[in-house]
């Protein structure tokens, strides 16, 4: 593989200093050759060539240095971009000392006077120069052009202006230029594997790992209460949905009573008690689905609208809430949902505008009474792990749904 060294004019100078080269209105050499010099360092890459430049830097090298690391390198050519000053002609004009620096100046001058709308100044021989004299390759300084009479197209076309140095040595080279990189080879796509297991957390508990979905589920299905995961820890059968988790959460909260310290009520629940008999806050609750929807278990959030008969603090972007002005349970069998909050208003508590209950409904009827999930889980509802049968008769304030 051909190593060339392309490198920006000017810059750093031995001292440390800056040295922008030749300037024009505000504009200066190295700043404008910078950009022109990556361009044209981006397309030989393309092309398959190795490239050593102080543009990958920033032109953070001076000359000298420049010289000594190409011929450390033993690179094929060396080609410094530069361009003349404001009171020069306009015109490419590449600069050259040896005859395989003349093919190198040659092909260049060819590239550019027939790309860009441009003249040339002809190939020039000049044997004055620091980078031609000590580079060991065959060397070329590319005056690019006038950075007066030249400025708009070296400002403003740096790409187009990098490319076509890149096809002039691609030319001296006898190398196909390319203006992009092949795109590498997809990289191989990893086995999936579906896991199945009581949790992705429980590797323990696997009883399987398949490629085949297919495969997974018909294992899963043998196993209650375990789940297909996928290679990032998602369970992707059975895929449970809002109401599940719902339901799920209930029986979290279940469990997490089973040690309450005041029998069949947790201390949360007990707490408010005091301040709004045997309801929570119709706002709390709405809190409290929420939590369990995000969490697993239920989160108590203390709010404000005891006693209101209303719900507050609903987010409307995710629930919704249909107000059922004291029907009863029975009567609206057919628009209770799996998962659906329901908050009574029988008002058995003695608060006035409280709810007397809320409990989750599971979707599933015997007759006219629903089963559910109370909100204050009992212990009875605990060691059994099946929700406790409703009366239809109560009456519904309101439903409360995840959109």
């Amino acid at each position: 593989m051909s190593k060339i060294a392309v490198m920006c004019g000017h810059g750093t100078q031995t001292n440390g200093k800056w040295d922008c080269g030749t300037t024009y209105a505000g504009y200066s050499e190295a700043a404008l050759m910078l950009p022109i010099t990556k361009a044209a360092v981006k397309y030989l890459r393309a092309s398959g060539i190795t490239v050593i430049s102080d543009a990958d830097t920033n032109n953070n090298k001076n000359m000298i240095r420049d010289v000594a690391w190409a011929n450390k390198e033993k690179v094929k050519l060396y080609c410094s971009i530069h361009c003349d000053y404001s009171k020069a002609p306009s015109g490419v004009m590449p600069l050259y000392v040896s005859a395989n620096g003349k093919k190198l100046a040659t092909a260049l001058n060819y590239a550019i006077k027939n790309g860009m709308p441009m003249k040339s100044r002809g190939v020039v021989k000049r044997s004055d120069l620091y980078e031609l004299n000590q580079t060991d390759a065959p060397a070329v300084i590319l005056e690019t052009g006038s950075i007066k009479q030249d400025l708009k197209i070296l400002r403003d076309q740096p790409d187009k202006y990098g490319k076509l140095i890149a096809k002039g040595i691609c030319n001296y080279l006898g190398i196909a230029f390319k203006e992009s990189a092949p795109a590498p080879a997809p990289a191989p796509t990893p086995t999936q594997l579906y896991r199945v297991r009581k949790t992705w957390k429980d590797a323990a508990s696997q009883v399987g790992a398949y490629k085949s979905l297919a495969n997974a589920k018909k294992e899963c299905d043998k196993h209650k209460g375990y789940y297909v995961f996928d290679e990032n820890g998602k369970a992707v059968y059975p895929v449970k949905t809002k109401e599940d988790k719902i339901m799920d959460a209930c029986k979290a909260q279940a469990e997490y009573m089973k040690n309450a310290k005041y029998g069949d009520y947790s201390p949360v629940t007990l707490k408010h008690s005091k301040e709004a008999g045997t309801c929570a806050t119709y706002e709390g609750v709405v809190f409290q689905r929420l939590g369990a929807l995000a969490s697993g278990k239920f989160v108590w959030q203390n709010g404000k609208g005891y006693g209101t008969g209303k719900v507050t603090g609903v987010n409307e972007d995710t629930m919704t809430v249909t107000y059922m002005n004291n029907k009863t349970i029975k009567a609206l069998k057919g628009s209770i949902k799996k998962g659906d909050c329901i908050l009574l208003d029988d008002n058995k508590s003695g608060v006035k505008g409280s709810g007397g209950h809320v409990f989750f409904a599971t979707g599933e009827w015997s007759g006219t009474d629903p089963y559910i999930w109370d909100f204050e889980s009992s212990k009875t509802c605990a060691k059994t792990g099946k929700p406790r049968k409703y009366s239809g008769s109560r009456k519904v304030l309101a439903i409360v749904r995840l959109k």
